[in-house]
């Protein structure tokens, strides 16, 4: 755990295949003496459970599925960073 007892979850992973479905996670806190008005810039790694990976159940993905995210993170003012896109996540049954 993050030691927050109320942790937000502000990285937001939008599924290619439905963007109506989504996934959130939490990012830690910037510490104001990173930030600036100008804003910042880095990478990040998210490791997801299996579960939150899910093929479709049609004829045509019997055996796997491939999905991308679209992904942001907003900050404590609801500000959005820029959307990138994941490579491909190939999902086998």
């Amino acid at each position: 755990g993050s030691g927050n007892p109320n942790p937000r979850q502000n990285i937001v992973f939008i599924d290619s295949r439905d963007t109506n479905q989504f996934l959130l996670y939490d990012f830690p806190p910037i510490p104001q003496s990173v930030a600036s008005n100008a804003g910042i810039s880095g990478s990040f790694e998210v490791y997801m459970e299996s579960s939150d990976l899910i093929a479709r159940t049609d004829s045509i993905h019997e055996f796997s599925d491939t999905v991308t995210f679209e992904v942001y993170v907003f900050d404590k003012e609801d500000n959005v960073s820029n959307r990138v896109k994941t490579d491909p996540i190939i999902i086998t049954k």
